[in-house]
C-alpha cells in the first residue's frame, strides 16, 4: 500500500471487499472508485462511470456501445428457447471442495442471461460457495462450465469418478472457458457472454 501511495495516483480502481484499504487511501486524499459488478449491466454502468472519472467520457460510451450491441446479438439468438428448452447448467469453481456459484454472482447473471438455469440459484443459495455432491448428482445438470484454471480440458472433469453418471459428463457437454473474460470485470466480458452461451447452445452459431 506504501508503494501506491507514494506513487500519488490521481485514481484507484478497488475490487469490493477492500473497505479499509480504501478508507487509507482516501485518507491520503486519493480518490478511489470501487467495482461492484454482479450483472453484465454494472460493468457498462462502470465502464461509462470510469470514463467520467478520467475525462474519457467519449471513449467510454463509444466502447459500452459497442459492448451492448454484441450483447443484445447473443440475446437475440437465444430469445426463443421455451422453458422446457433451457438447459441446466452447473459452473464448477473448484473441484475439491465442490464450489459453484450461486445468486447474486456475476456467473449466475451470465448463465440466467441466455436462458440457462443455474442449478445452484435454483436451490436458492446465494454467492461463491461449496456444493454438495449428492445435490449435483441429483440435479444431473445438462451442462458442466469450468474455467481453465481448473480444469485444463474437459477431460479434468469427466475422468473424475464422482460425476461418471451425471448427464453432462455422459453426453460430453462438459465445457471449458476462459477465466479471464469470464470471471474479470471489464470489457472482455462480452467475450466470456459469448463463451457462456456456446457452451450452453452449441447448435447455434455466435
Amino acid at each position: 500500500m506504501e508503494k501506491i501511495i507514494e506513487l500519488e495516483p490521481d485514481l484507484i480502481l478497488t475490487l469490493k471487499g477492500m473497505e479499509e484499504a480504501v478508507k487509507e487511501f482516501e485518507n491520503f486524499g486519493i480518490a478511489v472508485y470501487t467495482l461492484d459488478a454482479n450483472k453484465i449491466e454494472n460493468v457498462l454502468e462502470d465502464i461509462e462511470e470510469i470514463g467520467q472519472l478520467t475525462n474519457r467520457v467519449e471513449k467510454a460510451e463509444e466502447l459500452t456501445s459497442e459492448m451492448q450491441e454484441k450483447i443484445d446479438e447473443i440475446k437475440t439468438l437465444v430469445a426463443d428457447v421455451s422453458d422446457e428448452e433451457k438447459p441446466k447448467v452447473f459452473y464448477m469453481v473448484w473441484n475439491e471442495p465442490i464450489m459453484s456459484a450461486g445468486k447474486g454472482t456475476f456467473i449466475n447473471n451470465l448463465i440466467e442471461q441466455v436462458n440457462g438455469i443455474n442449478i445452484v440459484a435454483y436451490d436458492d443459495l446465494e454467492g461463491w460457495l461449496v456444493y454438495s455432491l449428492e445435490k449435483l448428482i441429483e440435479h444431473n445438470p445438462d451442462v458442466i462450465i469450468a474455467p481453465k484454471s481448473l480444469a485444463p480440458t474437459s477431460g479434468t472433469i469427466t475422468a473424475d469418478e464422482r460425476f461418471s453418471s451425471i448427464k453432462a459428463v455422459l453426453e460430453n457437454r462438459v465445457v471449458v472457458v476462459d477465466d479471464d473474460p469470464v470471471s474479470r470485470i471489464g470489457p472482455r466480458i462480452v467475450e466470456g457472454f459469448k463463451q457462456i452461451a456456446q457452451a450452453l447452445y452449441p447448435d447455434i452459431e455466435f
